[in-house]
């Protein structure tokens, strides 16, 4: 069973992707909550905290204990020891080379490791339950149960098991050196037959690769390329039409460690593929795969804001977003010039010509992919110390609960219906007004309503021309205003990928997001949201808190807007 005592231990061993969308939302919010699995300081601190973070431990035993693996025991085990290390013994490896090589797998149901000459078999689910057995037994009764395969009645050699690459530590780059690339080639033939034909390809590929100089004497890999190309033309020389190669452990092992000392950044290939469709006639469900690897890589910090291509990432996402939601169901739809430029556009790319036909600008599309979005400013300490910001002159009780902003910012204010969220916005934005600001409130599903009107009139709203509300975000141009409240974000239909893109569009204005709740009092939503605002605004039973969610400007405190025994409202 999971509590606060084992959690931090055993997180590892969840299996995120397999939760359930409640869970997942859970297992993040406890995540940022402990600071990446870290420490229980909020837990032990704010109640709140700990009543949500208890609730999603029961939700989380109950799920697990009614999806739970078969148990481990020894002789289950044992069963996963001997397919731990089966192929290996299969194809030749030597007991002594098993011994030195540390290796360590493991899937949802167990985890396996060689250490000390010893094969320790995990559950996957508690570490602690665990068995050990002699790597050196486990390893002859594999070759004593090692059987000749045969073909229309003919024995055959066992065929080796494919070479599998670890990158677990490996360093993400924009590209993969070519003699890397090469490297995996010659590695992807063990076990493999391959005609005359097909190895004169390798070796013509090799020596053009070395011809054009993409691959040097001082590369870094080069006296491993020397040995592929000299293996490569020696069994060329000696083969017959076709021939199964199989490479030695201690080659398989250098090999491999060097194919998995590097991979390609997750976001560069997302916008690979993002590329790959302009010009191209896509469906809508091309384009919503795409869009959903994309958000989950985001969601899950697969792709973090220190990737330089996160706001790329971001930007080809709402592209994708946008285009899924003009296409009609089963409809296939073609990027036409236009889009197309605009696409290129949200890439950095300016170019008016024909991007789809013309091959310069095709190279000039993926020059932009080059390099991040935007060049960041190069300063030195004494410019940071003098340097001054557009800092709001708010009043004592609202600094103390939002802190020293700074313009533009961005506020989201949730809670369950009847928190006082919407009341809030109004009198903080009517304080905004008083100092000058100019106020945008969308009012969406509550515009020229009398339940709207009503709270105008209690709360007692006097704002003057600075203050107009609409019912449409493009009613009147966001440009015009200072603060932009979008009430409620559900109610106009805006999502994490269209909120990005008002940044863009409007990056001098600040927008204050209120949204619905549910039941548990957390937001209707993805948990992004908390990622790409600056404070985290959350009301509850009449009263608006700040400090136990996200806020860069350092304020936390309580306000009062309701007295619930009178049903009085307190006025700005």
């Amino acid at each position: 069973m999971i509590t606060r005592n084992t959690y931090f231990e055993n997180v590892k061993t969840i299996p995120f992707s397999k939760l359930p969308e409640n869970l997942k939302k859970g297992f993040l919010f406890v995540q940022q909550a402990t600071e990446d699995h870290s420490t229980w300081q909020v837990y032990n601190t704010q109640e709140n905290i700990r009543e949500k973070i208890e609730r999603y431990f029961k939700l989380l035993n109950e799920h697990l204990k009614n999806h739970s693996v078969k148990k481990l025991n020894e002789a289950i085990a044992k069963g996963y020891a001997k397919n731990f290390i089966g192929d290996y013994v299969h194809r030749g490896d030597t007991y002594e080379s098993l011994a030195k090589s540390h290796m360590g797998a493991g899937n949802s149901e167990y985890r396996a490791d060689i250490k000390q000459n010893k094969i320790i078999v995990s559950d996957a689910n508690n570490l602690n339950n665990k068995f050990s057995f002699s790597l050196k037994t486990i390893y002859n009764e594999l070759k004593n149960e090692k059987k000749v395969k045969t073909v229309k009645g003919k024995p055959t050699p066992n065929k080796p098991a494919p070479v599998r690459i670890n990158y677990d530590h490996s360093k993400p780059y924009e590209r993969v050196d070519d003699e890397i690339k090469f490297i995996k080639r010659y590695l992807a033939l063990h076990g493999k037959s391959k005609t005359k034909a097909q190895m004169l390809s390798f070796i013509n590929a090799l020596q053009k690769a070395i011809v054009e100089k993409r691959i040097r004497k001082t590369s870094k890999y080069a006296a491993e390329i020397m040995q592929v190309q000299k293996q490569l033309v020696t069994a060329y020389e000696v083969m017959g039409n076709e021939h199964t190669f199989e490479l030695g452990a201690s080659t398989i092992k250098k090999f491999s460690d060097i194919v998995g000392s590097v991979r390609i950044r997750l976001s560069t290939q997302y916008l690979k593929r993002f590329v790959g469709i302009q010009g191209k006639n896509i469906t809508k469900d091309k384009a919503t795969r795409l869009l959903n690897v994309i958000l989950d890589a985001l969601e899950t910090n697969k792709i973090s804001k220190a990737d330089p291509y996160y706001q790329s990432t971001m930007k080809i996402g709402n592209a994708l977003n946008t285009f899924v939601e003009k296409a009609k169901e089963g409809e296939t739809l073609e990027i036409h010039q236009q889009a197309l430029n605009g696409l290129n556009g949200v890439l950095g790319c300016n170019c008016d010509c024909d991007c789809a036909n013309n091959k310069e600008s095709k190279k000039q599309t993926l020059t932009c992919l080059d390099g991040v979005d935007e060049t960041p400013q190069v300063m030195s300490v004494e410019d940071v110390k003098h340097k001054k910001y557009n800092s709001v002159p708010l009043s004592d009780k609202w600094k103390a609960l939002l802190g020293e902003i700074c313009l533009p910012t961005h506020l989201f204010v949730y809670g369950s219906g009847g928190s006082g969220k919407t009341s809030w916005a109004l009198l903080f934005t009517q304080h905004l007004a008083t100092l000058g600001y100019k106020i945008l409130y969308v009012a969406g599903e509550q515009f020229d309503t009398p339940p709207f009107t009503k709270l105008l009139n209690q709360l007692n709203i006097i704002a003057g021309d600075n203050y107009k509300i609409v019912g449409k975000l493009d009613t009147l141009n966001p440009a015009d205003f200072d603060f932009v409240v979008l009430d409620t974000k559900d109610s106009l239909e805006i999502d994490t990928m269209q909120f990005l893109k008002l940044k863009e569009d409007f990056k001098q204005q600040s927008f204050i997001i209120v949204s619905h709740g549910i039941k548990t009092g957390e937001f209707k939503g993805k948990e992004q949201w908390r990622n790409i605002v600056d404070v985290m605004v959350y009301g509850e039973n009449g009263t608006i808190r700040t400090g136990q969610d996200k806020n860069r400007w350092g304020g936390a405190g309580e306000m009062f807007i309701y007295d619930h025994e009178n049903q009085y409202v307190i006025k700005e």
